[in-house]
């Protein structure tokens, strides 16, 4: 007769390691009447990753702590940044590490920036984490240059690293609004800009110019907004005289499309 069995397989947590298992069925009353059937299962592989990929701080001497979800225990690469430093590492279980640093203070004029690389040695698992630190002199840093939009109206939120208080400047785009910014010395801030829908089927793109109200501090982000994406005609009917000639239609369209016609009487030029 013939038989299934079923048999469940948990996980392996040893990310570096194939494992292998043999279950023998046999004959209770004839011990050399036997079948064997292997098991293989692979290894996980070694995973790492980070919540946040990158963190901008004000100038003061701190400490930071990152969470850093991975299943084994990783090395650091400061990659030259003396000025960062391991305070200690909290192990909270296989899948979740702290990992905690403390940051000198930033005496220089100049923003910094520390790249530092948490990665396996026994295999290529790595991940990047980038500290921006604000300098002791005026500062205005937002945390990405480049934004990408739809076409629909929408808010969009910038953060903002200062330390100082600032103003936002449109340089003169009239599809973009913006609500006063909550600005506090050392701190990050969100800038709510609000945005028009884009009823073209071309994309635009924008400067948007935030700086030091009372100094030279500045930065300077770039939005785009995509197009409407769509098929229009603005104008739909068309006379022409009994003797026939030719019609040109406008079409306003970001799309692939084609032409049909139920009457042999019209027929598109030959190109």
């Amino acid at each position: 007769s013939s038989h299934t069995l079923k048999f469940k397989v948990t996980e392996n947590d040893d990310y570096s390691k194939t494992r292998t298992a043999k279950i023998k069925f046999y004959d209770k009353n004839n011990s050399k009447l036997s079948e064997t059937v292997v098991i293989n299962q692979a290894a996980i592989g070694a995973v790492i990753t980070l919540d946040t990929l990158e963190y901008n701080i004000s100038s003061e001497k701190q400490d930071l702590d990152i969470d850093v979800k991975s299943n084994f225990d990783y090395n650091i690469d400061f990659q030259g940044a003396t000025w960062v430093k391991q305070r200690k590492s909290n192990s909270r279980g296989i899948s979740s590490r702290l990992l905690s640093l403390t940051v000198d203070e930033n005496t220089s004029v100049e923003t910094r920036t520390a790249k530092i690389k948490l990665y396996d040695k026994n295999s290529s698992a790595s991940i990047e984490v980038i500290l921006n630190q604000l300098s002791s002199s005026p500062t205005i840093m937002a945390e990405k240059k480049e934004y990408e939009v739809d076409a629909n109206k929408q808010n969009l939120d910038i953060k903002v690293s200062s330390n100082v208080n600032y103003a936002v400047d449109l340089l003169g785009t009239d599809w973009i609004t913006y609500s006063e910014a909550k600005t506090r010395a050392l701190s990050t801030s969100t800038v709510r800009l609000a945005i028009d829908q884009n009823a073209t089927y071309d994309s635009r793109t924008a400067k948007i110019r935030i700086y030091e109200q009372d100094g030279s501090a500045a930065d300077t982000i770039s939005i785009t907004q995509k197009a409407k994406i769509g098929l229009e005609i603005p104008t739909k009917e068309f006379t022409v005289d009994e003797l026939g000639g030719t019609i040109t239609i406008k079409i306003n369209a970001n799309v692939d499309y084609k032409l049909t016609s139920n009457n042999e009487w019209i027929k598109e030029p030959s190109k």
